[in-house]
């Protein structure tokens, strides 16, 4: 019975905890979602390689708060939506479409990635489970996404 006490106990202290840690991040996603009607949009691409992105930046005033990327690829058409803090990613939520490869039924996949101060500090998979930060995936995504916001703020901003 104690044992069960304290294991219950040790999983909502976690949980807590993680959702202490995004509550910034949730805040800030919640108030731009909100207010993206009253914002400038800006249509731009931007190419590498043989891809070609479709990104759509909102600007409140001077201050980019969102962008959109359309990003076409063999894992299926998907979107990343880069929410911006102080001309830094704070948060990036990445869908795209897939296969399951075992039932081989459509599915949508879904990536919370999470920054501070540039630097992305969590990710949860799909599953809403946590990437080692550690990992290889983890360095690879990290490098991507910081790489992909530089280059679709300097696209975006020559469109202005």
């Amino acid at each position: 019975m104690r044992f069960s006490f304290l294991f219950c106990f040790l999983v909502l202290c976690n949980s807590a905890v993680a959702q202490k840690d995004t509550a910034h991040h949730r805040e800030v996603y919640a108030e731009i979602n909100k207010n993206e009607g009253s914002y400038q949009k800006v249509k731009a691409s931007y190419g590498e390689d043989e891809t070609t992105f479709e990104i759509v930046g909102f600007f409140d005033g001077a201050t980019l708060r969102k962008i959109v990327a359309r990003v076409p690829g063999e894992d299926g058409n998907g979107h990343d939506e880069y929410y911006v803090e102080n001309g830094q990613p704070l948060f990036v939520f990445n869908t795209y479409d897939s296969v399951d490869p075992v039932s081989e039924k459509d599915m949508k996949v879904e990536n919370r990635l999470y920054f501070k101060d540039g630097r992305m500090v969590k990710w949860l998979d799909t599953k809403k489970k946590p990437v080692d930060p550690k990992s290889e995936d983890f360095q690879l995504e990290a490098e991507r996404l910081t790489t992909n916001f530089k280059n679709f703020v300097v696209a975006l901003k020559a469109k202005r």
